[in-house]
């Protein structure tokens, strides 16, 4: 907290100083994911409903916290595309799906980060009731031959496309989603061991 305090009056005083403003800005991100640390183990050992409003609370902050400093450093450098991902996390934890889209967009032409990006678009189709549009995302995410999607966003991806799928009673569909998913979990498997 004090570090917080004295990271922001030099930032006042060094105005320019991008480097200093990168560490008051990670101060920020360090105390808020601190104190939602904290207020979740208290709720978790307590299990008592008092502590629901402020985990709530500091959830919220964490969201709005990472929107805030994700924006200034995309603002000052546009090169750190890849902070649109946690931009796009954050606006959704703050039940704002069509924001996190518009902020994830750029990112589906991205080499890199696409399979990542489509994921997360279509949990935000899921949160805006788009369930067909959100398939569409997750197989992006899954499926994508060109370049390998990272192993814990196709597995995520595949689980979404299998409860879609059952939801809707597509039953052939479903299978071949389901079939898939155990090869990803057992290629996942393999990796790890």
């Amino acid at each position: 907290m004090q570090a917080t305090k004295l990271l922001k009056q030099a930032c006042e005083v060094f105005s320019d100083d991008r480097d200093l403003l990168w560490e008051y800005e990670e101060a920020q991100l360090a105390r808020s994911i601190q104190q939602l640390t904290e207020v979740r183990e208290m709720s978790s050992k307590a299990k008592n409903a008092a502590f629901d409003q402020d985990l709530e609370r500091c959830t919220t902050d964490w969201a709005n916290c990472r929107v805030k400093v994700c924006r200034a450093r995309l603002e000052r450098d546009d090169t750190l595309q890849h902070l649109r991902l946690v931009l796009g996390e954050a606006l959704y934890d703050l039940e704002r799906p069509a924001e996190a889209i518009e902020a994830i967009e750029p990112l589906h032409e991205n080499e890199t980060h696409s399979s990542t990006a489509a994921y997360w678009t279509g949990k935000c189709h899921l949160a805006l009731g788009s369930d067909i549009e959100a398939m569409h995302w997750f197989r992006l995410a899954s499926l994508r031959r060109s370049v390998p999607t990272p192993p814990r966003v196709r597995v995520a991806a595949l689980k979404m496309l299998v409860d879609l799928a059952d939801r809707h009673g597509v039953t052939a569909t479903h299978e071949f989603y389901q079939s898939t998913l155990a090869s990803a979990l057992e290629s996942a498997k393999s990796h790890h061991t």
